[in-house]
């Protein structure tokens, strides 16, 4: 006769098996998908992540800086950095326009194509830097009007190179006359404290979309898939059932993970090829790192959110067409 532990046990057993039984058997094509324990990557850290082109400060750059820092003041602090190594405000100098000369301060809660923005201190705060993914390089825009959407703001200076924000380069900026070459400076700044970017927790969608991987296979959709939660939430599957997205509690933020991973994760380890670097929900705009070679490296990562809504809509077009 068997207890009532034994019989709560083969339940969650039957139940944790009929839930994975969609899920294709382990095999020699899930190899590839490599997985590693993501605890290192740490919010709130100094360059704990492979530094990109984008962010980086070149070393020479970064040695006249020192230079030109000690001759100001010989008791500079050094300048803060963020965990991308990126810092945490610029000074711009060079625009004919001086409107742009100004100091441009990193606002963690607004990221447009998976990198944070720098914004001018005044009130009005009418014009920032931002990554444009398409052009690969930095871009100064003015915010005209708060329910415009990024792409579509009017642009006031970009690079004329695809280089980092805090090299001195070339840069094309609109004047009345038209677009004129000028030749910009962009040296880090001392700044302040910055918050942490957090985000309040959001309704689950049905599916999500990643782009702006180097992997192309995570480069995919994850779909919601009842029946299998991990550390207390649900998780989301690409179409093959080799890569899973999950919430690991410890770090408080979300991972793409091989599924060869999927029973430390269960057992609340945080194995991952991808993950968050910012605290909060995957369908708002997010800081990524993916694990490259023997490190992790910073990627700008868009996400396209569906809504449970959107699913069953789908399903009664679908449904209309067939009949």
């Amino acid at each position: 006769r068997c207890s009532q532990t034994h019989v709560g046990q083969y339940s969650m057993l039957a139940k944790k098996r009929k839930a994975e039984a969609g899920l294709p058997p382990l095999g020699l094509d899930l190899d590839d998908v490599d997985s590693v324990m993501t605890m290192s990557v740490k919010l709130g850290g100094s360059g704990v992540v492979n530094v990109p082109l984008s962010l980086a400060v070149q070393p020479a750059q970064a040695s006249a800086l020192n230079l030109r820092l000690c001759k100001a003041d010989a008791r500079a602090k050094k300048i803060s950095r963020d965990e991308e190594g990126a810092p945490l405000a610029v000074d711009i100098t060079g625009f004919q326009d001086s409107e742009l000369n100004t100091k441009y301060t990193v606002r963690p809660d607004v990221l447009v194509h998976g990198r944070r923005t720098y914004w001018t201190r005044d009130g009005a705060a009418r014009h920032f830097v931002l990554w444009d993914g398409a052009m690969a390089r930095w871009v100064i825009v003015e915010s005209v009007d708060q329910s415009v959407k990024w792409e579509a703001l009017p642009w006031r200076a970009f690079q004329c190179e695809q280089v980092a924000l805090a090299e001195s380069t070339c840069w094309m900026e609109r004047l009345e006359a038209g677009w004129s070459r000028s030749s910009v400076q962009v040296v880090p700044a001392h700044s302040g404290p910055v918050a942490p970017r957090t985000s309040l927790e959001e309704s689950p969608p049905f599916a999500v979309d990643f782009t702006g991987f180097r992997r192309l296979e995570l480069n995919a959709r994850f779909a919601f898939r009842s029946g299998i939660a991990l550390q207390g939430k649900p998780t989301y599957w690409d179409s093959s059932g080799r890569l899973f997205l999950y919430w690991q509690t410890g770090c408080r933020r979300w991972a793409i993970c091989g599924r060869r991973a999927l029973e430390a994760a269960r057992h609340g380890q945080t194995p991952g090829c991808a993950c968050q670097l910012d605290q909060g929900h995957f369908s708002v705009p997010s800081r990524w790192v993916e694990y490259q070679g023997t490190r992790w490296v910073s990627v700008p990562v868009d996400v396209t959110v569906h809504p449970f809504a959107d699913e069953r809509e789908d399903e009664v077009s679908a449904s209309a067409g067939e009949a």
